[in-house]
């Protein structure tokens, strides 16, 4: 982040066919697709020097109707009225289900594979989207302590190639980032 900066978040989606902002806008939001609050880093004496607290309060008197992802909305109104205090972060960083399911629009996954895995929508919980479930199962199963190679790759690959879903065009991607920090990890013990 800049000097400017107060928080990080990956846009909503990144696709302007599917994205809830531009299709079903409520309050301003963050151009052009929205921000999405599942993962978000915060500057907090930043915060407290801008007087987030007041702004964020003052936003939700005035749009509280308005608001349906409460939270997440109310940081994409604060985010339109002062876009330069926002960094955003790559979509690859927050992978929703919309980055496999709507095609593949994820440029930063595509190119380094996915880094933090967003399970919302309950989609860890039930079998919408079964590649996520296979990956929250999969490292939730994990004996931790025990070998990432044998014991967390291997079966996350095994879990994956027994999944049809409609994100297992993309499932080299889940494993793309633990296979180099793996790799990283052997070189540098």
């Amino acid at each position: 982040m800049n000097s400017s900066q107060i928080a990080s978040m990956a846009t909503e989606d990144i696709n302007a066919n599917t994205t809830w902002y531009r299709n079903y806008k409520t309050a301003p939001y963050f151009a052009p697709f929205g921000l999405n609050s599942g993962v978000m880093l915060m500057n907090l004496t930043r915060m407290r020097q801008r007087n987030f607290h007041e702004e964020m309060q003052s936003i939700v008197k005035t749009w509280h109707d308005l608001l349906p992802w409460f939270d997440q909305d109310v940081f994409n109104v604060y985010f339109n009225q002062h876009p330069t205090r926002v960094f955003e972060l790559p979509c690859r960083f927050n992978y929703l289900t919309n980055h496999c399911t709507n095609g593949r629009f994820c440029a930063s996954a595509e190119k380094d594979g996915v880094a933090i895995l967003h399970g919302s929508r309950q989609v860890f919980r039930f079998e919408t989207v079964r590649t996520f479930r296979a990956v929250y199962e999969t490292i939730r199963d994990y004996p931790m302590g025990n070998d990432l190679d044998m014991n967390l790759l291997v079966s996350l690959k095994e879990s994956l190639d027994e999944v049809d879903s409609i994100c297992s065009e993309a499932n080299h991607l889940f494993i793309k980032t633990l296979e180099e920090t793996i790799s990283k990890i052997s070189i540098n013990p």
